[in-house]
C-alpha cells in the first residue's frame, strides 16, 4: 500500500511538473524507489484499530490532520474522534447512527461528516459538540460517497446532477443547482465551489448559488486540485488539464499515453 500511495504521489508530481514546467528535487525526480529511501527512516508513533471486520465495499473517509488534533473514525465504525497527534489520547467522541461515507471536510473550525444513511452532521473541532443537533441534517438526494466542499460559510453537497447549499452553522438550505452533469468531485479555493462534473468541470459562487462559468470537456473529471490559483484537473479519458481558475480557460493541457498491451494481452 506505501509503495502504491508513492507512485501515485511520484506520477502526480511528473504530470504537474510537465503542465508547469517547473523543475524540482523532490519524488518527481527521486522516482518511487528514491521516494522509498526517503520515507525509510520514518517510525511509527502509534496506531489503531477501527474494527476487526471492515465490509470490502465499504469505503472510510480518511483520517484529517488539523490545528487541534486528528479527526478519524474511531473506535468503531459508528463513531467520530479527534486525537491528540502525540499521544492518540481521545479528546471528544461523537457516536453516529451510520458510518462517515465520505472523506471529511473542515470549515469555520467545524468538521463535516456525510454518513450512509444520507445525512450530514456538523462538529466542532474544539469541543465535538454539534452544530446541526444531535440528528444532523437530510439532504434529498445526496450522494454520500462524494466529499462536500466548504466555503464562504456556505457547505456544498453532490445531488447527482444538482448541488445543494446549506448554510454551514445552521443548516438551513440556500441554494439548490443544476450543473451539466453529474456531480463527482467537490472542492474550494475559500472563496469559489469547483465541481468536477461527468461532462467537465465548472464554477459556483457559494453565496448566490450561480455558476460563474462551466467548462465542457467532453469527458468526466474524477480528480482536481488547485495550485497556486491554478486548476488541475484530470479527466476519465487520460487527459491533464491547468486551468485558469478565475476565466474558466485551458491553459495547458496534456494527453496521456495509452499503454500498450503486453505480450500476448488481448485489447479491447
Amino acid at each position: 500500500m506505501r509503495i502504491r500511495a508513492l507512485t501515485g504521489a511520484f506520477v502526480f508530481l511528473f504530470l504537474i511538473s510537465s503542465l508547469t514546467g517547473f523543475a524540482s528535487t523532490g519524488l518527481a525526480d527521486v522516482g518511487p524507489a528514491g521516494a522509498l529511501a526517503a520515507f525509510s527512516g520514518i517510525e511509527v508513533t502509534w496506531n489503531y484499530t477501527i474494527s476487526d471486520y471492515i465490509p470490502p465495499r465499504m469505503r472510510l473517509p480518511t483520517p484529517l490532520i488539523t490545528s487541534v488534533g486528528v479527526v478519524c473514525v474511531y473506535p468503531d465504525l459508528g463513531s467520530v474522534s479527534l486525537l491528540n497527534p502525540t499521544t492518540k489520547q481521545v479528546l471528544w467522541t461523537v457516536e453516529l447512527p451510520s458510518t462517515p461515507s465520505a472523506e471529511f471536510v473542515v470549515g469555520g473550525g467545524v468538521v463535516y461528516v456525510v454518513t450512509s444513511w444520507g445525512r450530514v452532521y456538523g462538529i466542532r473541532i474544539i469541543d465535538g459538540t454539534s452544530v446541526f443537533g444531535s440528528e444532523g441534517i437530510e439532504v434529498s438526494g445526496l450522494d454520500t460517497s462524494v466529499k462536500p466542499a466548504y466555503a464562504a460559510g456556505v457547505l456544498a453537497l453532490p445531488a447527482g446532477r444538482e448541488v445543494v447549499g446549506i448554510d454551514a452553522l445552521s443548516g438551513a438550505a440556500r441554494w439548490r443547482i443544476e450543473i451539466p452533469g453529474k456531480a463527482l468531485i467537490l472542492l474550494s479555493d475559500g472563496e469559489y465551489i469547483v465541481v468536477g462534473h461527468s461532462s467537465g468541470i465548472a464554477m459556483i459562487d457559494p453565496l448566490s448559488g450561480s455558476i460563474v462559468w462551466d467548462l465542457s470537456l467532453n469527458s468526466a473529471v474524477r480528480a482536481a486540485t488547485l495550485i497556486e490559483g491554478v486548476l488541475y484537473a484530470v479527466s476519465d479519458q487520460g487527459s491533464v488539464y491547468a486551468i485558469d481558475l478565475r476565466q474558466g480557460t485551458i491553459q495547458k493541457s496534456l494527453r496521456l499515453p495509452t499503454p500498450e498491451p503486453a505480450p500476448g494481452e488481448i485489447k479491447h
